[in-house]
């Protein structure tokens, strides 16, 4: 097994896909990735494949019930008995990293003439944000951008983005002018939503978030309202790592 096998696990929904799998005791479908990952089996099956070709995941064919005759076998996929060591350097967990999720429903299908100007926009925001200081990293399908990822609903994307603090995600959000006429505009694209859309939370540098986790955080923050776990630019939380400076500051303090 090469190292692009570990490159195959830095898309989030892929790494959820290859956990889901890497946990069970036997071989799995489409089908039960689909409903453990809460994405649709067309999504799953483009996963699981990706997974097994980079020599993740081994396959299997398994007969359908009713004996011969009874339609295609159902292909399942279980762990790959293969290793591979990595040496990484340690997480240093005293560094965070400020994570942005937000949903929006469309108003028509993504192809439509509706959404030209959305569509066309997309790389340009994306290619901005990305030469944007503080940036990290952002959700992607095989075509560059999320758009295809449909979690939620089938008429509801979903933006996932990692940055190095919140101020420079406000300042990309709010401030840079490439990005303020698609904010402008988002009413002409998008059906406005009920509750909270968006929600911010930290996470340690070097790791990534998953739809999963953002799925949980936005309703977290749609129950609860904002909280360090989960929380908003107008209710922002700060980052907890200078609450644990100041706490091991004063622990210094006390003992001389």
């Amino acid at each position: 097994m090469s190292l692009e096998a570990v490159g195959a696990l830095r898309e989030p929904v892929r790494r959820a896909v290859y956990e889901y799998v890497a946990a069970q005791a036997e071989p799995v479908s489409r089908n039960d990735v689909a409903a453990a990952v809460d994405i649709g089996r067309t999504l799953a099956a483009f996963h699981l494949d990706k997974l097994a070709e980079a020599g993740l995941l081994e396959t299997a064919n398994a007969p359908r019930p009713g004996g011969p005759g009874a339609g295609r076998p159902a292909k399942l996929y279980r762990r790959s008995d293969s290793e591979l060591m990595v040496s990484l350097p340690p997480r240093d967990y005293r560094l965070l990293a400020a994570v942005l999720a937000s949903v929006a429903r469309l108003r028509a299908p993504l192809d439509s003439p509706a959404l030209a100007d959305f569509v066309a926009l997309l790389p340009e925001v994306n290619g901005l944000a990305e030469r944007t200081p503080g940036y990290v990293w952002r959700l992607r399908d095989e075509s560059g951008d999320a758009t295809a990822l449909r979690p939620f609903d089938p008429d509801v994307i979903v933006n996932l983005t990692v940055w190095q603090s919140v101020e420079a995600l406000r300042a990309f959000t709010y401030r840079t002018a490439g990005h303020l006429e698609p904010m402008r505009r988002r009413r002409d694209w998008f059906v406005p939503l009920d509750g909270p859309h968006l929600v911010l939370w930290w996470i340690p540098a070097g790791s990534l978030p998953t739809i999963a986790e953002a799925a949980e955080r936005l309703d977290r923050l749609r129950q609860g309202g904002p909280s360090p776990e989960a929380f908003t630019f107008r209710e922002p939380f700060p980052d907890p790592v200078g609450v644990v400076r100041v706490g091991e500051q004063s622990k210094r303090g006390a003992l001389g």
